[in-house]
């Protein structure tokens, strides 16, 4: 089946009768989004048959036809994901932009910067990308967003929108671990690995930041001629790279943030491997550290926050999970992989150069060391 994504546009050539007006500002994009994104704006204008319905259980989308949405299979402050009945291989996303009414959708963000992963192998297909729609005054399947009454309440006073994006369905991700679910050190130090890999490609051959890793955001795919991988979702806070500067501004409090994001510096490539650490210490068992991060954000307490993060063996809170797992019974096991990861903690909080040399290899041969003893 080919699904038609860009020259469809010129085929439709109805005037717009549905869509919302969008009018973000440009100031400090880079080119290579700006141009997509006005070619977004060109396709948008001549496809309104594909506006989202807000009001119905169906869209319209090229190549596809009419399409119903199944089961939810996601929901986040802004965002709705739905399995698409008769395409059980793809899924359905709707979110809305009323965070940053002044900037690019999120949702063309993450069609750009996903499909440029995608080409590496790094993320899953995105297939189709809707134009905008304007909230309606009632609560519908495609909008009863996390943020409840409230958020909708000021989405249509920002006149904000709603897109849609049609992508290949992932298996799972690293959030089904956490407090009382399933993991162990062994996962802890394969996940660490095998996400340094991937971030090491993310960074170095697509030459973009991620911006956004955690947990719910590091999944699995996997096919028939293929062994499950780990790939990325959610690129609507990816960045190219590229020299930045080291200045400080308005901090944000957040439990998945690294501590230079916390204190108000630009995201970067550090804050990447940073926050990947942190993800590979959320899957240990028998307790979260993003559970008490999050307990300091809601607080929030920045400086404790920050100072845990940088001073804590986060991989091993609340418990002593080394201790927990009675599998490391083995001379020396239990030392050998505390001993990686101290070294892995104390070389990932000396990145305080936003441009400064990151060793991916150093940092997947100290998580594949751990491994190994875990192993035994």
């Amino acid at each position: 089946m080919k699904i038609l994504t860009g020259p469809w546009a010129l085929l439709t050539g109805s005037r717009a009768l549905r869509q919302a007006q969008e009018n973000p500002s440009l100031d400090t994009v880079d080119h290579r989004l700006i141009n997509f994104y006005r070619q977004q704006v060109t396709w948008d204008h001549a496809g309104d048959q594909y506006t989202p319905d807000l009001d119905s259980q169906f869209d319209n989308v090229p190549g596809l036809g009419r399409v119903s949405i199944g089961l939810l299979l996601g929901r986040g402050a802004n965002s709705l994901v739905y399995s698409i009945q008769n395409y059980p291989d793809l899924v359905i996303k709707y979110q809305s932009n009323c965070y940053t009414v002044d900037e690019i959708h999120p949702l063309i963000k993450d069609f750009f910067f996903g499909s440029l992963a995608h080409q590496e192998g790094l993320s899953m297909n995105r297939i189709y990308l809707s134009p905008p729609t304007y909230l309606p005054q009632h609560v519908s399947v495609k909008t009863s967003f996390q943020g409840g009454d409230d958020y909708l309440d000021m989405c249509r006073t920002a006149r904000g929108t709603v897109r849609f994006m049609i992508m290949n369905k992932i298996d799972n991700c690293l959030n089904v671990i956490g407090p009382d679910r399933l993991g162990s050190v062994r996962l802890s130090m394969k996940v660490g690995m095998l996400l340094m890999d991937l971030l090491e490609r993310v960074h170095t051959k697509v030459k973009i930041g991620h911006g956004d890793v955690h947990p719910g955001n590091v999944c699995v795919v996997s096919s028939e001629d293929e062994k499950p991988k780990l790939i990325l979702i959610d690129f609507e806070l990816a960045f190219f790279i590229k020299p930045q500067s080291n200045q400080q501004g308005p901090g944000i409090v957040h439990a998945g943030l690294s501590p230079w994001e916390i204190a108000g510096f630009t995201t970067t490539a550090r804050d990447d491997v940073f926050n990947a650490i942190f993800a590979a210490a959320d899957v240990m068992y028998d307790g979260s550290p993003w559970k008490y991060a999050k307990q300091l954000a809601d607080a929030d307490i920045a400086q404790a926050l920050v100072d845990w993060k940088f001073k804590a063996d986060f991989f091993n809170y609340p418990k002593d999970q080394l201790v927990q797992d009675h599998t490391l019974t083995k001379p020396n096991q239990q030392q050998s992989i505390r001993a990686h990861i101290a070294n892995i903690l104390l070389q990932a909080r000396q990145l305080g150069d936003p441009n400064g040399y990151i060793d991916y290899k150093w940092f997947i041969n100290e998580f594949t060391g751990a491994l190994e003893w875990a192993i035994l």
